[in-house]
């Protein structure tokens, strides 16, 4: 398929490892340094009450400790999907890069992106999606 046709995908390897550096420089200079700030924070759990006998009080602590917590791991999972991301993204430029036009013309990208998220996954440690789940 030539450029311009319907089912044609173009795909700039260059570009795809700008969008990599992009999101890794934004997780590691805007979003960290921010997520970092607020883990200290809600390391001092709920700020109110200590003293405060309530039994709804109490229960009001617990559940806003709760909240910081759940906010706490959201973030950091935010962190290592984006760098899980960004790495996918590289390993697919590269790989994309490396073919020639020909090979290019024939490559599943569907196929060659989720191979490339499964070796970022492994290289980050963390189980993959489960089968059948959108990336």
């Amino acid at each position: 398929m030539g450029s311009g046709d319907a089912g044609s995908v173009e795909v700039d390897p260059d570009a795809l490892r700008n969008f990599s550096g992009t999101v890794d420089s934004e997780v590691e200079y805007n979003f960290r340094p921010a997520a970092d700030r607020l883990f200290v924070t809600y390391g001092y759990g709920a700020m109110f009450g200590q003293d405060v006998q309530s039994v709804n009080v109490q229960a009001a602590r617990r559940k806003h400790v709760a909240a910081l917590q759940s906010t706490g791991t959201s973030m950091a999972q935010y962190i290592n999907a984006a760098a899980i991301l960004a790495n996918a993204v590289r390993i697919a430029a590269e790989r994309y890069a490396a073919t020639d036009s020909g090979a290019a013309a024939r490559l599943d990208l569907t196929a060659g992106f989720q191979q490339a998220m499964s070796e970022a996954q492994q290289a980050a440690q963390l189980p993959p999606p489960p089968p059948g789940r959108a990336i």
